[in-house]
Parts: structure tokens; C-alpha cells; sequence
């Protein structure tokens, strides 16, 4: 192995060592930010499914498979939401045996308040990088990691120091 080869395996190791680093504070950021809307990671990630199956809901065993944990910690956690009115369930036409878990109107303002928690921890967590040093590395990290070639740009409403994401979780226009 050469010099160059030497000195470009140490820059991905200590590259992927810096991003591994910056994972954890975020997830420790989210996890906290989670905590102070009295959910645990899981249950906003059940709050998240049951959300994105709309009016229908979804049903329990579903649930369970779709966020990759076990039927009965799921029915457990989901008995815990629906006690606090944060989920409801309902029974499913025509078989009735089954039944179908969907956001109340209070899980959905739970789940609105935990993703502005977490994007505020996030932000924070940026807040003392510059923007072009955080497009520079998205591009970096869409390259080295995903082969993609892309370019990065500002939303004119993100430089006008206005709230990037909407009380109601709506993104910015295209």
C-alpha cells in the first residue's frame, strides 16, 4: 500500500469516524427532544406509521412489521397511546375481528410538536456551521457515500432568517 492509498483509507476512516460522532449527538438530540413531548422513540415512530396510513389506519400485526419490533411490545405500546389519546382504535367492516389503529386529533398535535422539537435540536446542533460549509458537506456526503453528483441550493426563504418548516409541518414550495 502506498503513501496516497494510506492517506485516503485514513481520510475515509476519520471521515466516517467524524460523521459516526455527529449520528449520535443527533440521535441523542432527537431522543431528548422526543422525551420533552413524553414520547419514546418508539412510539413516535408508531405515531409516524399510524400516521402515514391515514382515516384507514392500520392494523396492529401491520404496525409491528412496518417499524421492525415485536407484536406484543407494539399492542403494549399502542394500549399506552391509546390510553393517553393519542391513538384510537376502531374495528375494520366487514371483519370486524380485526381491529385498525389511526391518530386522534391530540396524536396528531403530539406528533406536529415532536418533529418541530427534533427540527429545532437539529438546528441547533448545526446552528454554529455556515451554510456553505453544510451544502459543502451534503455534497460531499452524496458523493462519497451515494455516487450521486448533485448540487446543493439555499431556498431564498431560508436566507430571509423566516422559519423554514411551517407551524403545520408544510416544506417550503418547490
Amino acid at each position: 500500500m502506498g503513501q496516497d492509498e494510506g492517506q485516503a483509507s485514513w481520510d475515509d476512516l476519520r471521515v466516517a469516524a467524524v460523521l459516526r460522532g455527529a449520528w449520535r449527538r443527533a440521535q441523542a438530540a432527537m431522543t431528548h427532544a422526543l422525551a420533552e413531548n413524553g414520547l419514546s422513540n418508539l412510539q413516535y415512530h408508531l405515531l409516524l406509521a399510524i400516521s402515514a396510513a391515514g382515516q384507514a389506519g392500520i392494523r396492529q400485526v401491520d404496525l409491528a412489521h412496518e417499524v421492525d419490533a415485536p407484536k406484543t411490545r407494539v399492542s403494549f405500546l399502542a394500549h399506552q397511546l391509546a390510553s393517553r389519546g393519542l391513538i384510537e382504535a376502531v374495528r375494520c367492516e366487514p371483519d370486524r375481528r380485526y381491529v385498525r389503529l389511526r391518530l386522534s386529533p391530540e396524536g396528531l398535535a403530539t406528533l406536529r410538536a415532536a418533529m418541530r422539537s427534533q427540527r429545532r435540536s437539529l438546528e441547533a446542533l448545526v446552528g454554529g456551521f455556515s451554510q456553505g460549509d453544510l451544502v459543502g458537506l451534503v455534497e460531499f456526503l452524496a458523493r462519497q457515500y451515494l455516487g450521486l453528483e448533485l448540487e446543493v441550493r439555499v431556498h431564498p426563504q431560508a436566507l430571509s432568517g423566516e422559519p423554514r418548516v411551517a407551524d403545520d409541518a408544510t416544506p417550503y414550495p418547490p
